[in-house]
């Protein structure tokens, strides 16, 4: 039985831990108080395929494979399967901190605590970027593969032998990429997120096999230098094609546009928290926010939320109409200041907006909600993944550079 037929039998189990990838692949690190995730993560997933906000090194890309490759080939049945691989994943995490590694090792804090292991994180972009072969079309979880492995080994026994007597696989059979890197035999001792330059070719030609006129391939392939200093990705400064730049162009515009929202969602929020409430640091944002507002109509003219359509993103009707009418308030108004008045619009378009999302919990309407808030929310520029693709993809370009 190969995995595909296996995941029918598992349904009911994959319609949960579906959820679970769906999730994975949204931005979790910013709260979305006013209902834009459906924007931002079309931008996010356009730019940077398979690559999560709970990610954080390009190397694991090869080391949870390399893991299951060598339990694959010690024989670990699926009743075993899930706990041998959780022994090897935190004794992993044990020598990337015996190699010197001190920032981005998943579950560092917890260590055999852990709650989500290495492979929980990196699956989703494992299957995405075809590395996990059998994942690339109909998305395999890692449950399905761990049920599904007592059968291929019985399969692969039968398999045929080439000429220098080494085992090829059916396409059903194959778990893993045929191009992997062999690991190294110290990968578990001491090890470091240092890629070689033939596991950073290895990555490279997975991006550029699969995601050709994305973002994240256009600088991969052009090995990028200097990412990790770039707060956001239209910062670059690079001539880039035109249907990425258009792309480039409407994200940045989007996130300048909506952050001023954001902002004024706090600004109001406080105001309503009562006499003596301390929110000037939040006015000075929204300061700071006119003028680059201001500064970018002055420059390329006037965006409108509309034309989100023309670079292919679907924007649910009342989250279109929300961006539109706050798009007219901000490109009206002479001084931010005006927003404070009594009785404002924007202070009903926004109340209704998180009353839309919340009901009752909704922090503008409910002294409960206010009285559990921690003084500011959704505060950030939506940024796309960029903060952690910039690393990955600084990553894969210095083990390009790198002589072996």
């Amino acid at each position: 039985m190969s995995i595909t037929e296996a995941s029918v039998s598992y349904y009911s189990k994959e319609k949960r831990i579906i959820s679970g990838l769906i999730k994975a692949m949204q931005d979790t690190g910013t709260r979305d108080e006013l209902g834009l995730s459906t924007v931002r993560d079309f931008f996010s997933n356009i730019f940077f395929p398979g690559i999560t906000v709970i990610q954080t090194k390009a190397r694991y890309f090869l080391l949870v494979p390399w893991v299951y490759g060598e339990l694959e080939q010690e024989g670990v049945p699926s009743a075993k399967i899930e706990r041998k691989d959780r022994e090897r994943e935190v004794w992993l995490m044990d020598e990337l901190k015996a190699g010197g590694e001190t920032t981005g090792i998943i579950g560092a804090s917890a260590g055999k605590n852990i709650i989500s292991l290495p492979s929980d994180i990196y699956w989703p972009g494992l299957c995405t970027w075809d590395i996990f072969r059998p994942g690339k079309g109909n998305y395999v979880t890692r449950d399905v593969y761990h049920s599904s492995l007592d059968d291929i080994y019985r399969s692969r026994k039968s398999e045929s032998k080439d000429e220098a007597d080494e085992v090829i696989y059916s396409d059903n059979l194959e778990t893993w990429h045929h191009s992997l890197p062999e690991p190294p035999d110290d990968y578990m001792d001491e090890t470091t997120f240092k890629l070689t330059r033939a596991e950073a070719e290895f990555l490279k030609e997975r991006v550029q096999e699969n995601f050709g006129g994305k973002l994240l391939e256009f600088l991969v392939s052009n090995q990028v230098r200097g990412l990790r200093a770039i707060p956001y990705l239209w910062e670059t400064g690079l001539e880039m094609p035109d249907d990425i730049a258009k792309q480039v162009d409407s994200a940045e515009r989007f996130s300048l546009l909506m952050h001023g929202a954001s902002i004024l969602y706090n600004i109001y929020v406080s105001s309503l928290m009562g006499e003596g409430y301390d929110y000037e640091w939040i006015k000075g944002s929204m300061e700071e926010w006119f003028q680059d507002y201001r500064t970018i109509l002055a420059a390329r003219g006037d965006w409108s939320p509309d034309s989100l359509v023309g670079v292919g993103a679907k924007v649910e009707l009342r989250t279109s109409r929300f961006c539109r009418e706050w798009h007219g308030i901000a490109s009206s108004f002479t001084d931010w200041t005006e927003l404070l008045e009594p009785n404002h619009k924007a202070f009903g378009l926004i109340r209704s907006r998180e009353v839309l999302l919340k009901g009752n919990r909704a922090r503008m309407v409910s002294q409960e909600a206010r009285d559990r808030w921690n003084g500011s929310s959704g505060m950030s520029r939506l940024d796309y993944r960029w903060h952690v693709a910039k690393d990955m993809i600084a990553d894969i370009v210095e083990g390009l550079g790198r002589n072996a």
